[in-house]
């Protein structure tokens, strides 16, 4: 896995994310067969986002991000004082922001990740 996180970063340093952003379809896929830990899954979910996002292709980089952020629900949800890390709040944030910007076409887009922040409000 951390072959492809370092393909990731680089492609996004040398801008040639459009040769790998359609791999994004196989990160389930390898997250399950290489029963990833939760931070290289964190890694992993991330960089593609970065590359999707350097694309164009903002709508599955929110997709992404989602699931990046759904990582973070399990540590959450094992006890209400902790919460999630700072600079997953800030991303977060911006993330829902940008959402609630958007095209209403991506309503459903926005009502995950609304949730997600729901999540963070109530185990605040």
């Amino acid at each position: 896995m951390t072959i492809f996180i370092a393909l990731f970063e680089y492609a996004i340093n040398t801008k040639q994310t459009k040769l790998i952003s359609h791999l994004s379809s196989k990160l389930d896929e390898w997250i399950l067969a290489w029963n990833a830990p939760v931070e290289s899954q964190r890694l992993l979910l991330r960089s593609m986002s970065l590359v999707l996002d350097q694309e164009g292709l903002a709508s599955q980089a929110v997709n992404i991000l989602i699931k990046y952020f759904k990582t973070y629900k399990d540590d959450v949800g094992s006890s209400s004082s902790e919460i999630y890390p700072h600079d997953v709040l800030e991303l977060l944030s911006t993330v829902v922001i940008n959402a609630i910007k958007s095209h209403v076409s991506a309503f459903s887009d926005r009502t995950t990740l609304l949730e997600v922040r729901d999540i963070t409000h109530n185990n605040s």
